[in-house]
């Protein structure tokens, strides 16, 4: 007896039925990639609130964002994220002129990383460094209320306008569940002209009194900067995880998350530095007890700058 042969009319229906499950199947299975993906960057975010808890308790204090030589709180805490070695190649000693973490900067931290992000963490042109995914609170920004959120300078360049110091649990008196310590950041890359991951100059300088202006002006940045005459700074936000500076390795709240980032005019300390993340509908944000949740980009703005600051007493909902 003859066994019929596969004609090619039925090969070709076989072949797009397969074609039509694997273009089912492969969305589902990047989706579930993703989701394992999104929640090992929460999972990232709780070590950090760990470390900070032991830094704490051993300290009595939390790490400063910036400290000698402009040093990251996210160097601060290496012993009590296993990278006691790394910590120990960190000169302290004042010598002028010299950043004594910049011998350890080339060097990616994986838990500073969250693997959603498909931007390099590496960058190699005239300096070799690694950026950081998180970044600490400063506060609801400077022209609304100074450093008043978790991280502040511990030796600022003048100290009759940056004075707040250390923080200490007894200083967060706005709850602890109530205050963001550490949210997600889309670092720079030198490379891409992201709309968030440059620090875009505007051309104007904004007072206190001009703070909505400011706000308006800074969201106002279209989604293709790159080809509207925008120029930003493309080396800074998140750029290097070792450096305690504003933009760098701290954040604050002036816009919420997934808005544009920008420069006072010429000043860096009263800038807008926003959370943002490549996940689909929010960033995560570490608060001071510990606890991780996703923050909506569409979160009421006031609300935002509520979660910023440790010692305002506003109203917040549950």
């Amino acid at each position: 007896m003859k066994r019929r042969a596969m004609t090619i009319v039925e090969l070709l229906v076989v072949l797009a039925i397969i074609a039509l499950l694997l273009a089912l199947l492969l969305p589902a299975v990047q989706g579930i990639r993703e989701a394992a993906r999104r929640t090992q960057c929460k999972s990232q975010l709780r070590q950090i609130g760990i470390a900070l808890h032991n830094y704490e308790s051993v300290h009595g204090m939390w790490p400063a964002g910036s400290f000698q030589f402009r040093t990251s709180w996210e160097v601060a805490i290496l012993p009590h994220i296993d990278q006691s070695a790394l910590f120990q190649q960190v000169d302290f000693s004042p010598i002028p002129r010299q950043a004594p973490a910049s011998r350890i900067a080339h060097i990616p931290i994986r838990l500073y990383l969250c693997p959603s992000d498909p931007v390099p963490e590496i960058y190699s042109g005239t300096i070799t460094v690694a950026a950081t995914s998180y970044s600490g609170n400063s506060g609801r920004g400077l022209l609304v209320g100074g450093f008043d959120g978790i991280f502040s300078h511990m030796t600022p360049s003048d100290p009759r306008r940056y004075a707040e110091g250390q923080v200490r649990m007894a200083d967060i008196t706005d709850g602890l569940a109530n205050t963001a310590a550490v949210a997600e950041i889309l670092h720079s890359d030198n490379r891409s002209r992201d709309r968030l991951r440059v620090i875009w100059n505007l051309p104007s300088t904004y007072s206190t009194e001009q703070i909505s202006r400011f706000r308006g002006e800074c969201a106002a940045i279209p989604p293709e900067p790159s080809t509207s005459g925008w120029v930003g700074n493309s080396i800074a936000h998140g750029f290097e995880w070792i450096t305690g500076e504003i933009g760098f390795s701290m954040y604050n709240h002036l816009l919420p998350p997934m808005q544009p980032s920008c420069f006072n005019g010429t000043s860096v300390q009263q800038g807008i530095y926003t959370a943002a993340s490549t996940h689909a509908v929010v960033t995560h944000v570490l608060f001071a007890d510990g606890h991780v949740r996703g923050v909506s980009r569409s979160i009421d703005p006031q609300i935002w700058a509520a979660l910023g600051s440790r010692n305002c007493s506003e109203s917040i909902p549950p």
